[in-house]
């Protein structure tokens, strides 16, 4: 995969990023980054993908956030449940970094859906799809209950108790909800506690700084102790 000459300030974006997270990739990977960014900035003129205007931003941004919590997903074929992807972050760009995995990218709004299925297609990517749903408490999604995930991720999506319960039905046995949030996840760990202890939840966290931006980040990772 060739990088454009206006894709070059990306591709030089996104080897700072990686450079500053200390995160060693093929060119291969380093080219299809820089790829799903031209492409993040053409369709952001044209819909609401992202609140970050310039390509550097979203590349900082987007890819340092991500970054933060790859660590958390673990290697191999890990099968990944994104809820509320929107443009892809962070499982499309997690699928990117580590190729085995499986994913599945779920959004409401179909525009989104289209980007995300465009995007797959040009970036040549196998065992990942993009699902138009609403993913909501009470209400699973069959086929999403049968794939049974390793891994249901979600980044600022919604509060820790609604997402555990959003989550739970699509998690195989051990399977982990991963969640990136801001400072505030502190609290929303503090104000859940004791209602997610007794529907059978185990909680930690990591707090994480992302790469340039210095932003700071709370990954809460849970698991179900009894289904």
């Amino acid at each position: 995969m060739k990088i454009s000459p206006s894709g070059q300030k990306s591709f030089e974006a996104v080897k700072r990023v990686l450079r500053a997270s200390g995160t060693s990739v093929s060119q291969e990977v380093c080219q299809r980054l820089t790829r799903y960014f031209e492409e993040l900035a053409v369709w952001n003129q044209r819909m609401d993908l992202t609140g970050f205007k310039d390509l550097e931003s979203m590349v900082i941004h987007h890819l340092g956030d991500t970054l933060t919590v790859l660590p958390s997903i673990g290697g191999g074929d890990i099968r990944l449940l994104d809820v509320g992807s929107g443009a892809g972050v962070p499982g499309l760009l997690l699928k990117v970094l580590s190729p085995p995995l499986s994913a599945t990218l779920v959004d409401s709004r179909r525009r989104r859906v289209s980007f995300l299925r465009y995007v797959i297609g040009v970036l040549g990517l196998r065992g990942i799809e993009a699902i138009h749903a609403t993913l909501k408490p009470l209400v699973p999604v069959a086929p999403l209950v049968k794939a049974s995930y390793d891994v249901v991720i979600s980044r600022a999506v919604s509060d820790l108790l609604t997402m555990a319960r959003i989550s739970r039905p699509y998690l195989a046995p051990q399977g982990r909800l991963i969640l990136m949030k801001g400072p505030k996840g502190l609290m929303e760990l503090d104000e859940f506690a004791n209602i997610l202890s007794k529907e059978g939840w185990r909680f930690e966290y990591v707090e994480k700084t992302v790469p340039l931006s210095g932003a700071r980040r709370i990954i809460i990772i849970g698991v179900v102790e009894s289904l």
